[in-house]
């Protein structure tokens, strides 16, 4: 076995032994493990049933990761991504699509990554992008994150202390219905 393993994935070669593998891919799954709580969920309110979709996922991220590791030597860890996620539940929930219709434009637009990846422009446009929107969307995915599970949370209704009128902006845009509590610095 360690030998097939020294064969396939060249460890030596890379400086890098399977003790060292092994804990950078269970850091991996704990890094992106809010994905098998949260996209369950996020389709669960599009009419998925959250259970399938939990299994279905599971399955999808064992086969995409054991394929990228298989045969590209690369240590990448494959999930739906939540811009997909957000896309198919909006489609469905606000315009009415039928889920075949959402699940085929996701289809579609992943051949389509394929194809612009073939060419490299997928590369040449992100090296046009500044280093500083790439961190905001790293950020707003966060934020993204953070506000669906606030909503799950508080059913939509959310409690604030030390209200300012950037927090009070920032609920108005999001559309959570506020309930705030004003706490009254005591001075002395």
């Amino acid at each position: 076995m360690k030998n097939w393993l020294e064969k396939q994935f060249r460890l030596s070669e890379f400086n890098t032994d399977i003790k060292t593998e092994l804990l950078a891919g269970l850091t991996t799954f704990v890094t992106m493990a809010y994905v098998l709580a949260t996209i369950p969920n996020i389709l669960a309110g599009a009419g998925y049933d959250k259970h399938t979709t939990l299994t279905v996922m599971i399955l999808l991220i064992i086969v995409t990761s054991c394929a990228m590791a298989l045969f590209t030597n690369r240590p990448f860890a494959l999930a739906p991504g939540l811009g997909s996620v957000g896309i198919i539940a909006s489609m469905i929930t606000n315009e009415g699509v039928s889920m075949p219709i959402a699940a085929g434009v996701i289809f579609w637009s992943g051949v389509l990554f394929i194809i612009i990846s073939f060419f490299g422009l997928r590369e040449a446009v992100v090296r046009v992008i500044p280093v500083s929107l790439k961190q905001s969307v790293s950020a707003g995915i966060g934020l993204l994150i953070g506000r669906y599970q606030m909503m799950q949370a508080f059913h939509g209704r959310v409690l604030i202390s030390h209200v300012n009128e950037q927090i009070e902006r920032i609920l108005e845009l999001s559309g959570i219905e506020k309930h705030i509590r004003i706490e009254k610095e005591e001075t002395r």
